[in-house]
């Protein structure tokens, strides 16, 4: 039989309450976890709780509701403290948040404070957080049993809690189409925001790589302009000087940026004239008219204060000042010819109709003259300018069709981290 030495005596002598006190301390930690507080809680608020409801269905002799609340103050006097989990087999997550969100599918808890809230709304009756759990919708930390980590507020964990203001972007990630999904009222406006505002042009998006462009062509300006020098250079300079409230930015560019810009948008085209209308008998009156009832008016701003359908639908308030008249009785009889991807449909209209309103419109000119036309500029260096300034992202440009804008691919966006997203 073989005998420790002193030393190995002594050593076990001292390492033994050591060893005792570290499994107590253990213990004792385990125990104190807020988890587990959280759930000491919650049991002692549930059993009084049912006991009131117990209390409510006796003084109303309704034996049926007695015999459920008793039920009920049962299971609270039964509770278990555990670790609660939900797997979730579809996307292979392991979610844990009910552990301390014991109360989130309990109509009792409905006023209670938190962790221990009913969830909001009627969300769990399609999403059962028993089949779904929480955190393919809230993101953050599904294995954590500690607020913060739970919460993903932790240094190398990605996936924090969305905010309840951008919680409805978790909705695209199993519903392909969230126009007319209830509770992604956000999400919907946020995708027709992007359609709606042109933010396609430039950024590619899952879905809209082949959308047209947002705005107009710069092809053949000379031909559609009634003064292609001053119309240009105004709008190039400060694109708010022609519309108000446009989605085109003022980039603040020199006078002699202009001028080159200019000089190159008006060399682009093969500038062949289009046949003038007959407009001699054509009545502004009975075009207005006409405006109106043939639809115009549903698309198409008129009046100074009147908004068009959607930023995509020009104001018509200074179109006479703008385009010449056969190009406006071009478009009306046929835009695509023009412009192949335009929006506007085809309209049949007879001639002395489409006279008409082109009389009309020729009506409606700027009460403010146009600053006076730049000087004369350089075409090679506003080329530049436009591939600097990436104009092809919103405008067909002739020369730059297969060119994409230099910014970020926003398919992958939503795998960023989420303190990265509003810039």
């Amino acid at each position: 039989m073989m005998r420790g030495t002193p030393g190995m005596r002594l050593l076990f002598a001292i390492l033994s309450p050591v060893f005792l006190l570290l499994c107590v301390v253990a213990i004792r930690s385990e125990e104190t976890r807020p988890w587990n507080r959280f759930q000491q809680e919650f049991a002692q608020m549930f059993a009084e709780r049912a006991r009131a409801k117990l209390q409510e269905a006796r003084a109303k002799n309704d034996s049926q509701q007695v015999a459920r609340w008793q039920r009920v103050v049962e299971e609270a006097s039964a509770w278990c403290q555990e670790v609660k989990q939900i797997y979730v087999e579809d996307a292979k997550i392991a979610d844990r948040c009910i552990t301390c969100h014991l109360g989130i599918d309990n109509p009792l808890f409905a006023d209670a404070p938190q962790p221990f809230r009913t969830h909001p709304g009627d969300h769990l009756r399609t999403h059962d957080v028993n089949r779904f759990g929480c955190t393919p919708c809230h993101d953050g930390q599904g294995l954590a049993t500690t607020t913060d980590a739970a919460h993903g507020h932790e240094e190398n964990w990605l996936r924090p809690m969305l905010p309840t203001q951008l919680l409805q972007a978790s909705c695209g990630r199993c519903h392909e189409v969230v126009h007319g999904l209830k509770g992604a009222e956000v999400a919907a406006r946020g995708a027709d925001l992007f359609l709606s505002r042109g933010c396609y042009g430039c950024h590619d998006v899952k879905g809209m790589q082949y959308l047209p462009k947002f705005a107009p062509p710069l092809n053949n300006l000379r031909v559609k302009l009634a003064d292609p020098q001053r119309w240009v250079a105004t709008w190039v300079k400060d694109p708010d000087t022609l519309r108000k409230e446009t989605l085109m930015p003022n980039f603040h560019l020199s006078d002699e940026e202009v001028a080159n810009i200019v000089a190159f948008l008006l060399s682009l085209g093969d500038a062949k004239p289009l046949s003038e209308p007959e407009l001699g008998a054509a009545s502004p009156e009975e075009g207005k008219k006409l405006f109106t009832e043939r639809g115009c008016r549903g698309c198409h701003g008129v009046e100074p204060g009147e908004r068009s359908a959607s930023p995509g639908v020009p104001h018509l308030s200074d179109i006479g000042s703008k385009a010449t008249a056969a190009w406006l009785d071009r478009w009306i009889a046929n835009s695509k010819e023009l412009f192949p991807d335009a929006a506007m449909p085809k309209v049949a209209l007879p001639d002395q109709e489409r006279h008409a309103i082109v009389a009309y419109l020729l009506t409606l000119k700027r009460t403010e003259p146009l600053p006076p036309p730049p000087s004369s500029g350089n075409a090679e260096k506003g080329k530049e300018l436009v591939k600097n300034y990436e104009c092809y992202g919103c405008h067909a440009i002739p020369g730059f069709e297969q060119v994409r804008p230099s910014v970020p691919d926003l398919t992958e966006f939503a795998r960023k981290p989420i303190d990265e997203l509003d810039f």
